[in-house]
């Protein structure tokens, strides 16, 4: 079955937006950051959710605090318990990706798709 020059022409769009647009940080995503030089992988979960042994952070930890609504490569410089912090956003996993797109008992996606989020994500 062949698509309409429309229909392809916005699938065309979206592909093309979705490559274009980082991921942000926000409840759901899971985010690699480099804080004061020191690496960590984080979670970011909903109040109540969070288990540090787990690298779950709450969404209203002081940390998560300071980069919600932030895309990889961003540098924060932030005040965490009174001590100056300097934060890198080095790679980040939206909820999507981890959870919808990559499960096995969801409906099969069209054929490609789970590659080129593998390949955009990772």
């Amino acid at each position: 079955m062949e698509l309409s020059p429309v229909i392809n022409l916005t699938v065309s769009k979206v592909e093309n937006l979705i490559k274009n647009q980082s991921p942000i940080v926000g409840i759901g995503t899971k985010v690699a950051i480099e804080v004061n030089g020191e690496p960590q992988v984080w979670e970011i979960v909903n109040i109540g959710e969070s288990d540090i042994p787990k690298g779950k952070l709450s969404c209203n930890a002081p940390l998560t605090q300071c980069i919600l609504r932030t895309r990889e490569g961003d540098k924060i410089n932030c005040e965490i318990l009174n001590n100056n912090t300097k934060i890198i956003i080095k790679k980040i996993i939206p909820f999507f990706a981890k959870k919808t797109a990559l499960s096995s008992n969801k409906r099969p996606l069209p054929r490609g798709t789970v590659n080129k989020l593998i390949d955009f994500y990772y």
